[in-house]
């Protein structure tokens, strides 16, 4: 699979968290923005804390919050994905961004709703 870009939409996959919770992107699709994190298959802990601890600033975005150690065909390892609750992707990153602009991302998804544009931005 070719890696996804701005604009594709989020698979369908099923992952693992990294606290071992198994959860479907069909249960968040059409409910919440998505925010993903791909860590490396070992190390990164900190970071993963790190993120762990901004979780509430992140779901005040209305986004489910996923951080997996699983590869996911065009996702990059490590990378940070974002898509918006439709699961149109709005950010892909090949580097783990500090939780501070991940924030910042998910406030972006959370003022870019579909229904304020009239679903125009869809068609530009």
């Amino acid at each position: 699979m070719t890696a996804l870009r701005i604009g594709d939409a989020f698979p369908h996959v099923a992952l693992t968290r990294i606290d071992g919770e198994a959860i479907a992107y069909r249960d968040i699709w059409q409910h919440r923005n998505l925010l993903l994190v791909v860590l490396p298959a070992h190390g990164e802990e900190e970071y993963a804390r790190n993120v762990e601890r901004h979780h509430p600033a992140l779901r005040a975005n209305d986004t489910a919050v996923v951080l997996t150690r699983d590869a996911i065909p065009g996702v990059p390892s490590p990378g940070v994905v974002a898509a918006d609750r439709w699961g149109e992707i709005f950010l892909v990153s090949g580097t783990l961004l500090p939780p501070a602009e991940l924030i910042e991302w998910m406030r972006y998804a959370q003022m870019q709703c579909s229904q304020c544009w009239g679903d125009s931005r869809h068609h530009l």
